[in-house]
């Protein structure tokens, strides 16, 4: 009798996402794309039916598909919201690992300034300034979380650097997930003039040293 370790429907799950991933994108399939359906999938991915909706629930759940009942499945456009949610939920107990995110993200924002230091514009200053003026006038918790990601993807839009953008987009959304789930609060409107007082002087050394007092509040 041939002894083998079989197949665990995990296992099993997990290979039918990666082969919808792959479908995804050899085809190139852009956001709103309907896939083909759940009965056609099953039959070219020689599954269950069973495990086709796990995989693509799971996928749904990563914010990589979309699915519409009674429509059908979509390519969904992808939500850096839904990753940073379920990566803070794992981070939530380990405090190392959440301050190595925090050291990255200093990093990160402490060079995307060196950058934007040499080449915003009075129109960029005006339009950041616009920002921490939102913040000033509202005394919304929700208001206010809104604008401070925008500051920080605006200062990532400035470098004119796609991959820094997107970095930054996922970041913004990672450490704002954490604030309901850490209790942490980020610096508010004040932190933010001061920074962009720094980047109006063309002081990129202060504005560095006010970025990571600012997003070292977390350590508190």
């Amino acid at each position: 009798m041939l002894k083998m370790e079989p197949v665990k429907r995990s296992q099993l799950t997990s290979q039918v996402i990666e082969r919808i991933k792959e479908y995804i994108q050899a085809n190139r399939l852009e956001a709103g794309v309907q896939l083909p359906g759940e009965r056609e999938l099953t039959r070219a991915l020689g599954v269950s039916r069973n495990v086709t909706r796990e995989a693509i629930r799971a996928l749904q759940a990563t914010g990589i598909l979309d699915v519409r009942p009674g429509n059908g499945v979509f390519v969904a456009d992808f939500d850096y919201g839904e990753i940073a949610s379920h990566m803070n939920f794992a981070l939530s107990r380990r405090e190392t690992e959440f301050r190595h995110w925090l050291q990255a993200r200093i990093v990160l924002e402490e060079g995307i300034l060196q950058v934007v230091v040499k080449m915003i514009t009075p129109e960029q200053i005006s339009e950041l300034g616009a920002i921490v003026g939102r913040m000033e006038q509202t005394e919304s918790y929700e208001d206010v979380a809104l604008a401070d990601m925008a500051f920080h993807h605006k200062l990532a839009q400035i470098t004119g650097n796609p991959v820094l953008v997107e970095m930054m987009s996922f970041l913004t959304r990672f450490f704002k997930e954490g604030e309901q789930l850490r209790g942490s609060q980020f610096g508010g409107a004040e932190d933010h003039r001061k920074i962009l007082e720094a980047l109006k002087q063309r002081d990129g050394q202060e504005a560095g040293r006010l970025m990571k007092e600012h997003i070292n509040l977390w350590n508190i």
